[in-house]
């Protein structure tokens, strides 16, 4: 690493703004020289503000409001270094881990900052920065969690093993679920996991289509939210899942009332790429005694006519 790229880095961490926007300036311009140096020469500040952090809130000496407005400073630092770090596009994928181990962050805005950083990586980061991201999956923090699943959300689409980790995700709890049905107790963190999977999935477009069965199968979930995370899993994945319509519409014979409503309202959302089974939504109603899912049928025959 050449002293300048160094010195330059070192910028970003200045407690006065207008050298930290000299330092991006000038950082941008010597990527054209030395672009792998460079951003390992910014990703390098993260550890150190880290530890700055640490050394500001293990000091005795200080109140909990002067800890609290020294760290905020910190924190206005790192998310200068994580936005050039955006900036650098690909040139960051290398320092994936590190830029994941922001997602830790007690400050959102730095989280946020993070999850800019890596999707903007592209692709390239995944191999660097999925285990990290997967182990922040079961932070004890639900924000840090749900900042994973909004990264590997986004992320999804440029790389087939988010999805595929997602997808694997789902069906060991489909697995788990139909040990349940046989009597075996399911673990509330089985139940999280397949949620945070099917948020992921929902982004993920054409990488999501070897999972389609697996996401339709949970509309048979008992468990009401994961449910309704694969019914917008499937409307957001739009074009993408038309090839389950057929799956969701075998729910429409199911014994459970809830499960045929629940199918019913997701054909109904997934609009033209369900259009090939409205018939069989329509002919649902001649048979149907419950209230609730002839609404819904009524619903969705509604939205159909409307496209």
């Amino acid at each position: 690493m050449t002293p300048m790229c160094g010195e330059l880095a070192g910028f970003l961490r200045h407690s006065n703004p207008a050298f930290r926007i000299t330092g991006q300036h000038g950082l941008r311009a010597l990527k054209q020289h030395s672009s792998q140096e460079v951003a390992a020469a910014v990703a390098k500040q993260l550890p150190i503000l880290e530890e700055q952090v640490s050394t500001i809130t293990e000091t005795l000496e200080k109140s909990a409001a002067a800890k609290t407005m020294e760290v905020a400073e910190v924190n206005v630092k790192k998310r200068c270094v994580l936005d050039t770090l955006a900036q650098f596009k690909e040139l960051s994928a290398p320092h994936g881990r590190a830029i994941a181990e922001c997602l830790s962050d007690p400050d959102r805005i730095v989280r946020g900052a993070a999850i800019r950083a890596l999707i903007e990586s592209g692709p390239a980061v995944v191999p660097h920065a999925l285990k990290p991201l997967r182990k922040r999956l079961e932070h004890d923090d639900p924000n840090v969690r749900r900042s994973a699943v909004d990264c590997l959300r986004g992320l999804a689409p440029l790389h087939l093993a988010v999805a595929g980790a997602s997808g694997r995700t789902l069906q060991e709890g489909g697995a788990a679920a139909t040990r349940a049905a046989e009597g075996e107790k399911l673990d509330r963190a089985v139940l999280d996991a397949q949620k945070q999977a099917l948020l992921v999935l929902g982004g993920a477009g054409k990488h999501a289509k070897n999972f389609l069965p697996d996401i339709a199968r949970e509309l048979e979930n008992p468990d009401f939210q994961v449910r309704r995370g694969a019914l917008e899993c499937l409307v957001d994945l739009k074009e993408h899942a038309a090839s389950a319509a057929m799956e969701i519409a075998k729910r429409l014979l199911h014994a459970d009332p809830v499960v045929r409503r629940t199918a019913v309202e997701t054909l109904g959302r997934m609009a033209v790429h369900g259009a090939d089974v409205m018939d069989r939504v329509k002919g649902l109603a001649r048979d149907e005694k419950d209230e609730d899912v002839l609404t819904a049928i009524k619903v969705a025959m509604g939205a159909a006519k409307a496209q």
